[in-house]
């Protein structure tokens, strides 16, 4: 599990800001302050339905946006790892959105893994925490975002060809500039397909080393099966973190 109320930061918020401002129609700069006041500063903190925050636009589906964090440990000194998820899902049987249901008129804006939500109420995000957690006692800051910056249930705002005219690329690209990882975590094959794609590894402004995983969730487990014994989180989480030095 991960260290309660480890300190969260937002250190690619403007970069992230300047995309989704292209992405949706309305917004601003400093769209995402207000969220990020809602969400704050704290991994494991929120366990009451509705603590998420909202881009001030409706939209026709229920959508979400995450917003990427760092979790940085002063005492290390290896450098940053950068986790790669595949987008900012919303259920809308999620009781934690209760309080936007039933029209979801807003984006949804949280973290990845609803990080900053107690465990207990997402424990299918346990294997990430774990994760985490590895790689911040390995020596690692972390930081984690998502390939496709918004998700809704149409892919309204997400189609297009993956080319360096596509809005979401660009954004990792930018991201990736600022934090500077020593290595990137890749969770499944849409992180996969998209980062190891050629024309995005030569459009990129600095070098990483890739780690590919498979997905570490339930449903990847015939997959898991194949290289261990048992797919257990814990399993999954150790496996992954091997492949980091």
């Amino acid at each position: 599990m991960l260290m309660k109320k480890s300190k969260i930061s937002y250190p690619t918020k403007c970069i992230v800001e300047n995309y989704l401002t292209k992405i949706f129609n309305g917004l601003t700069n400093n769209c995402l302050s207000q969220s990020i006041n809602t969400i704050g500063f704290n991994s494991d903190c929120r366990n009451q339905p509705g603590a998420m925050g909202v881009l001030p636009i409706t939209v026709n589906s229920i959508t979400g946006v995450d917003v990427p964090f760092m979790i940085n440990d002063k005492k290390n000194d290896k450098g940053t790892v950068a986790v790669i998820a595949q987008d900012p899902l919303r259920n809308p049987n999620d009781p934690m959105l209760i309080p936007f249901s039933p029209f979801f008129a807003n984006p949804i804006v949280g973290t990845p893994f609803a990080i900053h939500y107690e465990e207990a109420k997402y424990p299918q995000t346990n294997v990430y925490r774990l994760i985490i957690d590895g790689l911040l006692n390995k020596g690692y800051d972390v930081y984690v975002t998502d390939v496709w910056k918004c998700w809704d249930k149409y892919s309204t705002f997400r189609r297009s060809k993956w080319n360096p005219n596509n809005l979401h690329f660009q954004c990792l690209l930018d991201e990736f500039a600022s934090i500077m990882p020593k290595y990137v975590i890749l969770m499944g094959n849409v992180a996969n397909t998209k980062i190891n794609n050629r024309v995005f590894l030569q459009s990129l402004y600095n070098s990483f080393s890739i780690i590919k995983t498979i997905h570490p969730s339930g449903a990847a487990n015939r997959a898991w099966a194949k290289i261990l014994p048992d797919c257990q989180a814990d399993k999954k989480a150790d496996y992954i973190l091997n492949l980091i030095p």
